[in-house]
């Protein structure tokens, strides 16, 4: 077995992986680079490529300059790099924790915490983001994994003064605070710590935890925050929960407005695919089928043309709608015959396609194809038809659009990110909203068609053993 260096360098393993290709495909044509990298890991001693580049990164981290290395603690809130270099260099070196009232936070060490942050300084700001230490606490990135100490810390600093109110400034957002409620609430989804929170006095109606809570099909934190007072105070908090199907979500939002539902969460809902149950409970609530959105179109004209029931029958369609209603019925002929009416389309006509793709409708895309609608038909972030089937890890609706020539390199949607880089990134941020979705397929497919690389290797572990074998040379994104 051979012996890693005393100073491994992951370029120079990178360049022996490649080596080590050209002698695999001298006894077998079909060898690929990851089987290269599996050899080379192995003939270290580690069970593959991706175990050996976490050791080299750790020995790396643990020959780092301690300013950098307090750095990466301090910072690791969220998701992202710093989360990750954090979470290894506190298993790595637990002591780290005591470095700071900061990395005490971050670490949730309830014994670094109590060591380190009292009722003199709890309120105060501190460490390399100049935030709290329950701001610290609320995004740290163990949170997820270590729920019961999560909860316990954040009890502790409220038990010794810490505001319930505090926010943290992330560096990437630096003129929207995010209260540590939403924390709790909203990106940790934890409902004891939602709990600690608002028995403490935070305010329920900060602007993110409503919303973000109801991304969840896990509607404890929603219940929550409605219990202490909680209201829907924008259409965006009520539209978000009709971004899912989460009935008992939606019968939590109904049971916090003032005011009737409006017609765009009706339009919402259908535009979302939302079944024939959330559509009644919006009409129950108020919500007019007759009253037009802010994009013209009333909740009756979208129900006929996506064949729902909500009990209108005296609409006179016009071809245009014909034309969309024959697309949403699968109905390639008829909606073949309407094409020229295409160019009269509506906005929110115009995003049918798109509206299909994101309800996983992949046996309409035939139709909408013969009806006029083109691979340039973009949702309201400007991602194409191929965006949003790479998102949705949707590789037989990438497969039947492909068909139709669109360009692989298309960046101008509002991210400036190519259709492989939307799938990347779902694959690491959206299994829980796409539970069906098969994003490494989709990935392999694109590589396939010949699509540029992305800027860096990142995503599930899945996705990157395909970039890896695709674009070795790229810069990796830790886990």
């Amino acid at each position: 077995m051979k012996q890693l260096p005393e100073n491994p360098n992951i370029e120079h393993l990178k360049a022996q992986a490649k080596d080590l290709l050209k002698t695999l495909r001298a006894s077998d044509p079909k060898a690929r680079l990851h089987h290269a990298q599996l050899a080379l890991a192995q003939d270290y001693g580690f069970a593959s490529w991706p175990k050996l580049v976490a050791q080299i990164e750790e020995l790396q981290l643990a020959r780092a300059d301690y300013q950098q290395v307090l750095l990466m603690v301090e910072q690791g809130c969220r998701d992202g790099v710093h989360a990750a270099r954090a979470r290894r260099i506190l298993e790595l070196h637990p002591r780290m924790a005591f470095a700071s009232p900061a990395c005490a936070a971050v670490s949730l060490d309830i014994t670094a915490i109590r060591e380190l942050i009292s009722a003199e300084n709890v309120c105060d700001a501190t460490g390399s983001l100049n935030a709290v230490p329950t701001a610290y606490a609320a995004f740290s990135c163990w949170a997820k994994a270590r729920p019961e100490s999560y909860a316990e810390a954040l009890k502790y600093l409220l038990e010794i003064g810490a505001d319930p109110n505090s926010a943290f400034h992330s560096p990437d957002w630096t003129e929207n605070p995010l209260p540590v409620l939403y924390g709790a609430a909203g990106f940790i989804r934890s409902p004891e710590a939602t709990k600690l929170l608002l028995d403490a006095g935070a305010k329920p109606n900060d602007g993110e935890s409503m919303y973000h809570a109801a991304e969840s099909l896990d509607t404890r934190c929603l219940q929550l925050l409605v219990n202490a007072g909680g209201r829907v105070m924008h259409i965006n908090e009520l539209r978000r929960v009709l971004d899912f199907e989460n009935p008992e979500g939606l019968e939590i939002m109904l049971s916090a407005c003032d005011r009737p539902v409006d017609s765009e969460a009706l339009v919402q809902a259908i535009r979302r695919g939302r079944s024939q149950e959330i559509i009644d409970m919006l009409l129950e609530a108020g919500a007019d089928p007759k009253k037009p959105s802010h994009l013209g179109y009333t909740g009756e004209q979208l129900a006929f043309e996506r064949g729902l029931n909500i009990g209108s029958r005296d609409l006179s369609p016009t071809p245009e709608q014909e034309l969309v209603r024959a697309c949403w019925q699968g109905d390639v002929q008829s909606a073949a015959r309407l094409k020229d009416h295409h160019r009269n389309l509506t906005t929110i006509q115009r995003r049918g396609l798109s509206d299909a793709l994101w309800s996983y409708r992949t046996e309409l895309i035939a139709a909408f194809f013969a009806g006029g609608f083109t691979h340039e038909d973009r949702d309201a972030n400007r991602g194409t038809p191929l965006h949003i089937a790479c998102f949705t890890g949707n590789p037989e609706a990438a497969r039947e659009i492909l068909q139709h020539n669109p360009p692989l390199d298309d960046e101008t949607d509002n991210y400036q990110a190519i259709p492989m880089q939307w799938a990347i990134y779902a694959s690491q941020n959206s299994a829980a909203y796409f539970p069906d979705a098969k994003w490494p397929e989709t990935v392999k497919l694109l590589v396939e068609a010949g699509s540029p690389p992305p800027n860096r290797t990142f995503g599930s572990e899945e996705v990157r053993v395909i970039l890896r074998d695709a674009w070795p040379d790229l810069e990796e994104e830790p886990m």
